[in-house]
């Protein structure tokens, strides 16, 4: 890659080569002195170890471009000295977002040669030196070059989280504290960084507010690590956002995680130990309102999964599943949690259906209107289920993925078949039976009169499981999943066929374990 942009720019620095009248006609356009001094710096940044390329056609492109820089240099000189053109710094605030011109303008270094102009720019408490070689296209600060970050900073989780694997270089910082700052700014901010006790801290200014030498300073903002928030703020306001504190006043600002750099009034604020946006506040997960709804929505989410919002101006409570993309409201003077995504339905008081009993992981809905005859349906999450025996029964929890997003299949209680009405998909009628397999019980369920193991053979041998064209991966995951009840049997001794030895599992009821399955 680098050896492709040394090309590039090599190719572009000899179209320089125009002869002594037309160059200095070109070179009095502002535009043009910052390209030409701009692709100087970038032949000198991608150059070999050594200075010089190896291949042929390289090093005949940087031969001529040397011959074109030992030749123009002076009139370089002449157009930022005597004219006042501007091309040079433009070229350094490119180069270095965090440049600002001096008063005092560009002079000539004090060599034999006058190739070398110098600037100063930072504040009067840190000032700082910049010099660029006209016949190198090197640029340096207090006698540095421009180098990469250090690679203790690049593999910092700290930097992790808000560059990923960007390779970032950098200049010496001016900003007090701070010992870098980004040669290029992120979306219009300059990014400054410092290690201290092995905490990577990161500060950013908005480019358009950077003052000019003597003014006062603009707002500096330092990066928040999500760390530093688990276990006080929801998961969504901790992996979903990127923080930033306001210096000046200790607001953190939280902004969304795919657009760091974009500050807006309508981001989420945390001031005072609240997190709000407009009439909207973030409620703590362990407060008591937080804790009494944890315990409804516990079979399907964690603690700290569940987003709490109070809307003020409506007097709404929003109870959020990100996860599993559900929302409910809890209204005013209400007591039961709507569904959003079920229009007419909310959290029902008792969530039992009838059948699966002993399924700890599921949500039961109701009709919200007392007078409905709409059935209860019930939202099971997908993914992996684990049986263990309690008592005298079977008590089965689901192991969602960990991903970011959970998908889950709703069942509507019908009680005149006596049975859970599925959503058609082949993998929505395998779940219903595997989880009607492993909650079975000797005593046959109220909604369909029969025991788990009864329903799910009946589901098995049905026409609506053998009529399908494609299998896909979640349902042959549950039909290897059903397989699996199934005792294993061999021949003991292995040799013999006498006798039988039966593995039984010891987390299911013998009678989930039916050698149809």
């Amino acid at each position: 890659m680098s050896r492709r942009v040394l090309i590039s720019s090599l190719i572009y620095a000899i179209t320089f080569d125009v002869g002594a009248e037309t160059q200095r006609s070109v070179l009095r356009s502002t535009n043009n002195l910052a390209i030409y001094t701009e692709v100087a710096a970038s032949v000198h940044d991608h150059l070999p170890g050594d200075g010089v390329p190896s291949e042929r056609v390289p090093r005949c492109l940087f031969d001529r471009w040397q011959r074109i820089s030992h030749f123009s240099y002076t009139t370089v000189t002449e157009e930022v000295l005597s004219r006042g053109n501007g091309g040079l710094d433009t070229t350094m605030k490119i180069l270095w977002s965090e440049y600002a011109p001096s008063g005092s303008g560009w002079q000539v270094d004090a060599l034999p040669r006058g190739h070398v102009l110098v600037s100063h720019t930072g504040t009067p408490d840190s000032p700082m030196t910049v010099s660029f070689n006209l016949l190198k296209g090197l640029v340096l600060v207090n006698g540095h070059p421009l180098a990469r970050l250090p690679e203790s900073y690049q593999t910092h989780p700290t930097f992790i989280q808000l560059f990923g694997r960007q390779i970032l270089d950098v200049m010496p910082s001016a900003v007090p504290e701070m010992q870098f700052s980004a040669r290029r700014d992120q979306m219009g901010w300059g990014v400054h960084f410092a290690m201290t006790d092995g905490k990577l801290v990161i500060r950013a200014i908005l480019r358009d507010n950077i003052s000019p030498l003597g003014k006062a300073s603009p707002t500096m903002w330092e990066y928040i690590p999500r760390e530093y928030l688990n276990g006080d703020l929801p998961a969504t306001f901790v992996t979903g956002y990127s923080h930033w504190m306001n210096l000046s006043n200790q607001v953190i600002q939280f902004r969304p995680v795919q657009q760091p750099w974009t500050s807006v009034p309508d981001n989420w604020a945390l001031s005072s130990g609240i997190l709000s946006k407009g009439a909207c506040r973030v409620i703590d997960p362990c407060s008591n309102t937080a804790e009494q709804i944890l315990k409804i929505m516990e079979p399907l989410e964690s603690k700290y999964n569940i987003d709490y919002i109070f809307n003020s101006s409506v007097g709404s409570l929003e109870v959020e599943l990100p996860r599993f993309s559900l929302s409910f409201t809890l209204a005013r003077g209400d007591s039961v949690l709507h569904s959003k995504n079920y229009p007419g339905m909310c959290v029902n008081k008792s969530q039992g259906i009838g059948t699966l009993i002993g399924l700890k992981s599921k949500l039961v809905l109701g009709p919200a209107e007392p007078s409905s005859t709409r059935p209860k349906a019930v939202l099971i999450p997908r993914g992996e289920f684990s049986p263990r025996i309690v008592g005298s029964h079977v008590e089965v929890l689901a192991h969602p993925s960990p991903k970011n997003r959970i998908r889950h299949h709703i069942f509507e209680a019908n009680t005149t078949l006596g049975l859970l009405s599925d959503s058609g998909a082949l993998s929505s009628k395998l779940l219903i039976c595997y989880l009607h397999a492993l909650t079975s019980h000797c005593l046959p369920d109220p909604l369909t009169r029969r025991t788990g193991t009864e329903e799910a053979l009946r589901l098995l041998d049905s026409a609506a499981l053998r009529s399908f064209q494609h299998l896909d991966a979640e349902s042959a995951h549950y039909l290897q999943a059903i397989e699996d009840l199934s005792p294993q049997r061999t021949y003991y001794p292995v040799h013999l066929q006498v006798m039988e030895t039966i593995k039984w599992n010891s987390n299911l009821m013998s009678l989930s374990q039916h050698d149809s399955f």
